[in-house]
C-alpha cells in the first residue's frame, strides 16, 4: 500500500511487479527520504537556523526536529519493509 501511494500507482498494478522491484524500492526508501520529506527537512533546518540566529542570549539552540511535523522524518535506516512484509508480498504475488 505504501509503495502504491508513493509511486502513485493502483495497488493491483504494484502487486503485479516482480518481487525484486519491490525489494529495490524498499531498500532505496529505507536509505533516502521521499521528496516531500526532503522539502520538510530542508524547511526545518532553515527554520532552526533562523531561530538560532534570533534567539535570546543564553537560550538553547533549537534542533531541526523541533520544527518537523507530526511524524519522525529522521528515521533509522532499518525502517522499511520487514521480512514479514516481504513474505506477505511473496504470498500475494503467487
Amino acid at each position: 500500500m505504501r509503495l502504491s501511494l508513493i509511486m502513485r500507482r493502483p495497488v493491483h498494478e504494484v502487486m503485479t511487479w516482480p518481487l525484486w522491484v519491490t525489494r529495490v524500492y524498499a531498500e532505496f526508501l529505507g536509505r533516502e527520504p521521499l521528496p516531500e520529506e526532503r522539502i520538510e527537512l530542508g524547511l526545518a533546518q532553515l527554520t532552526a537556523n533562523y531561530v538560532a540566529v534570533h534567539r535570546a542570549p543564553g537560550s538553547p539552540a533549537p534542533r531541526p526536529a523541533d520544527f518537523l511535523l507530526a511524524r519522525d522524518a529522521w528515521r533509522d535506516a532499518g525502517d522499511g519493509y520487514t521480512e514479514t512484509d516481504l513474505a506477505i508480498m511473496r504470498q500475494l504475488l503467487k
